[in-house]
């Protein structure tokens, strides 16, 4: 009976085995819309928070000048952080997904 000798590629940190030239089994077109749907709430969502609160605090509180422009400001710092947030989660949930595959 004859024995491989080859050596077998080892798994790096990221679970994906050396030499294989493939970092995640996720196709490039997936990761490219992924891409694109995070870049995009980026964009928009810190805008539609600042405006909606904006408007909101000027409606029914009655908050003008500064105070309102400060708490505007804070809601959209707190929207582009949550969308971090995601973004992050995400990344962990599909390195997961790899490491049970193997």
């Amino acid at each position: 009976m004859e024995v491989d000798r080859r050596a077998k590629p080892s798994k790096t940190a990221l679970g994906a085995k050396k030499g294989s030239g493939k970092g995640y089994s996720e196709d490039p077109l997936s990761a490219f819309l992924w891409l694109v749907l995070f870049s995009t709430l980026m964009f928009t969502v810190p805008f539609l928070v600042f405006f909606i609160v904006k408007w909101s605090l000027l409606e029914y509180l009655a908050v003008e000048g500064f105070e309102n422009n400060c708490w505007s400001a804070l809601g959209a710092v707190v929207a582009v952080n949550f969308i971090i947030y995601l973004y992050v989660l995400k990344a962990f949930r599909e390195q997961e997904k790899e490491l049970k595959k193997d």
